[in-house]
C-alpha cells in the first residue's frame, strides 16, 4: 500500500505510476480525499493538478478514518488526522524496532539540534492553516503522542524531538500573537484566513444561456452570532441569483447559502472572475474573495 499523507501534489504525484507499475494500493485519510479526487473544486495551494503530470484526479483504494489502525508487513500503524502546514494531512505512527515512529509529512520543518528553529518554515495562509486548527493542534497532538522519532517531508529525521515539539508549540503561539497585532479586526482569523467566505465549487462549470447552482460558505469564528451582507459581483454576461446574500451565522459555526450564476447565450467562453463584496456586522470590508466561472464553448 501507498499512504498519501498530504493533499499537496509533491506528496502524491507519483501515486498513479506506482499503481500502474507495481499494482500498489493507494490509501489516505478521509479528509484528504476530496482534495485529491476533485482539486478543481477548491482554491488551495499546490494541488495535484498543478505539478505538470497528465492526471487531474486520484481515486483511492482504501479510505482511512481518523484513529483507524491497520496491520502492514507485520507492523501495526495508526492514521490520525494531524493538520499543520495544511488541515488536509495525517500522521501515520507505530512502533518500529521498539521505538515510536511518527510520519508527519510537511507539518513540521526543523532540526532537533538547532534551538533557533521552531518548525514553522512553511506557513502559507492559502494552505488552510488557521493556527488553532493546524500548528497549535499539531503541537498538542505530538506532545501527547510523544514519538521517539519523527520522519517529516522535506526535512531531517528528527530523533528525540520532545524539545522541538515544545518550541513548535511556542512558535505557533508567537505567530498568532504577531498576526493578531497586524490584524485590523478583533480576531486575526478574519485577516489571515482566505476561506472564511468561499464558493463551492470554486471553479464552477457554466453553460451559455443556463443557470448553474453553487454554494456560498460563510464561517463565524467568534463566540457570538455575526451578520453579513455579501454582494456577488459578476462580470458582463453573468448574473447571480440572488445578487446579494444577507443572513446570520451562529457563533463558532459555518453556514451554507445557495445561489446560482446565470449566463447569457452570447457570453464569451472561458474563465470569468466573480467577486464577493463583504460587509461583516455592518462594516464593509470590500471584495476579499472570489470564484471562477468556467464558461463552456465549442470544442477546438
Amino acid at each position: 500500500a501507498v499512504i498519501v499523507t498530504h493533499m499537496h501534489g509533491d506528496h502524491c504525484q507519483e501515486a498513479p505510476h506506482l499503481r500502474e507499475k507495481w499494482n500498489a494500493k493507494l490509501w489516505t485519510l478521509d479528509r484528504v480525499v476530496p482534495l485529491c479526487e476533485h482539486p478543481e473544486r477548491f482554491d488551495y495551494s499546490a494541488p495535484i493538478n498543478t505539478y505538470g503530470k497528465p492526471f487531474q484526479s486520484i481515486q483511492f483504494d482504501r479510505i482511512l478514518r481518523d484513529g483507524e489502525t491497520f496491520e502492514w508487513e507485520g507492523f501495526t500503524f495508526t492514521a490520525d488526522w494531524m493538520p499543520g502546514q495544511t488541515e488536509f494531512a495525517l500522521c501515520l505512527h507505530g512502533d518500529i524496532d521498539g521505538r515510536k515512529v511518527a510520519f508527519t509529512g510537511d507539518n513540521l520543518f526543523a532540526s532537533t539540534t538547532d534551538s533557533r528553529q521552531t518548525g514553522h518554515e512553511a506557513v502559507v495562509a492559502r494552505n488552510s492553516c488557521i493556527l488553532e486548527e493546524s500548528y497549535l493542534y499539531a503541537a498538542d497532538y505530538l506532545h501527547g503522542l510523544a514519538p521517539d522519532l519523527i520522519l517529516g517531508g522535506h526535512s531531517w529525521v528528527l530523533d528525540q524531538p520532545r524539545n522541538l515539539i515544545e518550541r513548535y508549540r511556542q512558535g505557533a503561539l508567537d505567530l498568532r500573537a504577531a498576526f493578531q497585532a497586524l490584524s485590523p479586526l478583533d480576531d486575526y482569523r478574519y485577516f489571515f484566513d482566505p476561506y472564511w467566505v468561499r464558493a463551492y465549487p470554486y471553479r464552477l462549470p457554466v453553460k451559455p444561456g443556463a443557470a448553474s447552482p453553487c454554494q456560498l460558505i460563510v464561517r463565524n469564528f467568534r463566540n457570538r452570532p455575526q451578520r453579513h451582507a455579501i454582494s456577488i459581483v459578476a462580470p458582463p454576461g453573468l448574473s447571480a441569483q440572488p445578487a446579494r446574500i444577507e443572513g446570520e451565522v451562529a457563533d463558532e459555526s459555518i453556514a451554507r447559502f445557495p445561489f446560482q450564476l446565470v449566463a447569457t447565450r452570447d457570453i464569451r467562453p472561458g474563465p470569468h472572475l466573480v467577486a464577493f463584496d463583504i460587509t461583516l456586522d455592518g462594516q464593509q470590508l470590500g471584495q476579499l474573495f472570489d470564484m471562477i466561472a468556467l464558461v463552456e464553448g465549442p470544442s477546438p
